[in-house]
């Protein structure tokens, strides 16, 4: 069993970023800053609650504007309508209120290639919103061009050992900047690769799953895109989109010559916001983007305190949350494994055993079972799992097929939680079982026991099964994060 140090907390400045140490690995920065683990937070003057009247959205947002955003984040309609409809406006206040003025990046995450926020990050854009009018915007498709470049002018090493192996050193950027579990960090560490590479500073960071878009295809109806022979629709988005850009795109040489494989997506913006504002579907998206924010498939960050609230008061903010009673979250991350996430069916099963002493002893059980053939864009899943568990908790034993790998577990200090981490690498048709049995540090009644589980973003639902003394206190989807009592 492997256990890191906890290193000493010290504060430095650079350039326009409070950066600090962290002892915890919560947070990661440059590879001259003389500590591994580091936080990047925009120094943010305070400002006064946030105070916007109904009756001023109509002329804070014009409508190209407010297309242009709601496209970008893919929470589309929210605020087309807001001059239309006073109960629209009461139902989305908290939503609106966040997006009158500002600059933003938005990260666009591959979930069929998990990660911990949510997907690997392939595409980004930036928004300018001044008084509810554009001022600038952006969409960049080639996250990974920007990140080469970067690597050889400034080459960044990441400090965590695993992702380093994977990327290789001196080449972190910001496509793999979302490794932090907890987003605000992972938002921080984006918004701070971004502008090395150029950027500007940025006043959020939003994260967008690829399955969003996929759903809100449902109702924009198909995309023709005749330039490329094919019409997109909700069913083929992933499929298509992946093999245009990763295989037919390159089948022409002069295109590894421009190398800007994702144009496609740039292409089928326009289109997408055209068959928006053809139909009347506002409950629709109104419902969609509650449906995604809910279920952590779009999550925000914003440097701005009272901003930051509304996200975090709203469960939009994908923090690693307190918990007073027991805790778990499950984090999976696809480093190698192709686009195979979305193939494995994941089910946790957690058994509590609470004594009259009021110890507790848990044995968690994860099976991954991989429905995939393997062929491309799927591969066996090589997967590098994190486990969140209350700080402090004693791992007592593991085993992955019934194979001690008590040795194998590494186990470290993340957001103010003990983390047990280990490969789990599950090849097409065939299932993985890993068992951890471990001590938390909490004296509980058994009438008093308490659970609060955290679900990944991007994860499209595990199944969850949690029992107490042998007696099934839950036993669902977890599609979104659940207190069991």
């Amino acid at each position: 069993m492997l256990v890191d140090g906890i290193r000493p907390r010290k504060i430095i400045k650079a350039n326009k970023f409070q950066v600090h140490h962290e002892h915890d690995g919560s947070f990661w920065g440059p590879k001259n800053i003389d500590t591994n683990f580091i936080k990047q937070k925009k120094i943010v003057k305070k400002k006064e609650p946030l105070k916007l009247d109904f009756s001023i959205f109509g002329r804070l947002f014009s409508y190209r504007t407010l297309l242009v955003i709601i496209i970008m984040v893919l929470i589309v309609g929210l605020s087309s309508v807001i001059t239309k409809s006073y109960f629209f406006i009461n139902n989305n206040y908290d939503f609106l209120k966040l997006f009158s003025s500002g600059r933003y990046l938005l990260l666009f995450q591959n979930n069929t290639e998990m990660r911990a926020t949510g997907g690997f990050i392939g595409s980004y854009a930036v928004i300018e919103v001044k008084n509810g009018d554009l001022v600038d915007y952006e969409f960049n498709s080639n996250v990974l061009k920007k990140d080469n470049e970067l690597a050889i002018t400034n080459p960044v090493s990441a400090p965590d050992p695993i992702l380093s192996f994977f990327i290789g050193e001196g080449k972190w950027g910001l496509r793999d900047s979302n490794w932090a579990i907890d987003y605000q960090s992972s938002a921080e560490q984006a918004a701070w690769f971004y502008e090395q590479e150029g950027g500007k500073p940025v006043d959020g960071v939003m994260a967008i799953n690829a399955t969003a878009f996929q759903n809100l295809l449902d109702i924009t109806g198909p995309i023709d895109m005749p330039e490329y022979n094919t019409v997109i629709n909700s069913d083929n988005f992933l499929d298509v989109t992946q093999y245009k850009i990763e295989k037919e795109y390159f089948d022409n040489p002069l295109n590894r010559v421009i190398n800007e494989p994702k144009s496609i997506l740039k292409d089928m913006m326009p289109r997408v916001i055209t068959k928006l504002t053809e139909k009347n579907n506002y409950q629709k998206l109104s419902d969609f983007a509650k449906n995604e924010l809910d279920n952590k498939q779009i999550l925000l960050y914003f440097y701005d305190d009272n901003k930051e609230k509304i996200a975090l008061d709203n469960n939009w903010a994908g923090e690693v949350k307190k918990s007073s009673g027991d805790y778990l979250y499950v984090v999976n991350s696809n480093l190698g494994g192709m686009k195979s996430s979305l193939k494995v069916k994941e089910d946790i099963n957690l058994n509590s055993i609470v004594s009259d002493e009021k110890s507790i002893v848990n044995t968690l059980t994860i099976t991954r079972t991989h429905t995939g053939d393997g062929e491309w864009p799927d591969h066996e899943n090589v997967n590098y799992i994190r486990i969140l568990v209350p700080y402090g908790s004693e791992l007592i034993s593991a085993k992955l097929d019934d194979v001690g790998c008590s040795n194998d577990v590494l186990v470290k200090k993340e957001s103010g939680k003990s983390v047990f981490s280990i490969w789990m690498i599950t090849k097409p048709r065939s299932s993985r079982i890993l068992t951890l049995t471990y001590k938390i540090p909490l004296e509980i009644s058994k009438d008093k026991y308490s659970v609060l589980v955290q679900k990944q973003p991007g994860n499209l639902g595990d199944n969850l099964s949690v029992s107490v003394n042998g007696q099934v206190q839950y036993n669902g989807i977890l599609n979104k994060d659940i207190e069991i009592k």
